[in-house]
């Protein structure tokens, strides 16, 4: 897959996410959404790097 097309998948994947954070601002549910969020964040500026 080439970078650009990847960043635009992570940064609608990331999106998405923040978007259903606000659907669930607390609970088990809030704390996944910010891992997955988290994970979204640490693959873009790991492909930036490259």
């Amino acid at each position: 897959m080439n970078k650009d097309r990847e960043k635009r998948i992570l940064e609608e994947r990331l999106e998405r996410c923040r978007h259903l954070s606000k659907d669930f601002p607390n609970g088990l549910t809030a704390e996944h959404l910010r891992q997955i969020e988290a994970a979204i964040v640490d693959d873009l500026r790991a492909l930036e790097q490259h």
